[in-house]
């Protein structure tokens, strides 16, 4: 659990990212990055900022010139694309977990939502994956209910 002041471990990476993102993008060389990192939190190491330093030192990023360009997929990343539904249902299992809405990650806490969402429609036998049991439609039920989930 985060307090107030802290972020999710995941959320404070990508912010980092988009700082050194920022600083190549803007062409910044380094010590006017870290003079400027000093002058705006009173730190030379975007490393040691708080949550508050990392926003302010994102917004002046913003504020200067900075838009993200949303990148390429790696090769690797290319392979990885979703290819069937119980693809799109992990995927989708895996934001929710990044975005902080589900506590466990675990392919276990996702069969057993899956379970839940199909309720008394499947019959399993023990030790069963109700995701590879689950019917096409089913399925997309599942997905729908944590899109909804994820945007809500």
């Amino acid at each position: 659990m985060t307090s107030k002041n802290q972020l999710p471990a995941s959320e404070r990476r990508r912010i980092l990212a988009q700082i050194h993102i920022a600083r190549k993008q803007l062409n910044m060389d380094e010590d006017v990055y870290r003079d400027k990192l000093e002058e705006l939190t009173g730190k030379r190491s975007a490393g040691v900022l708080d949550v508050q330093g990392l926003k302010k030192t994102l917004d002046w990023f913003y504020s200067v010139g900075f838009r993200p360009t949303g990148g390429s997929l790696s090769p690797v990343s290319r392979q990885k694309r979703c290819k069937t539904r119980a693809d799109k249902l992990v995927a989708l299992w895996i934001e929710l977990h990044k975005a902080g809405k589900v506590r466990d990650r675990s392919h276990q806490a996702l069969q057993a939502f899956v379970k839940r969402q199909i309720g008394g429609k499947l019959t399993l036998m023990p030790g069963a994956d109700p995701i590879k049991a689950a019917t096409p439609q089913q399925l997309a039920d599942c997905i729908h209910a944590l899109e909804v989930w994820l945007d809500a």
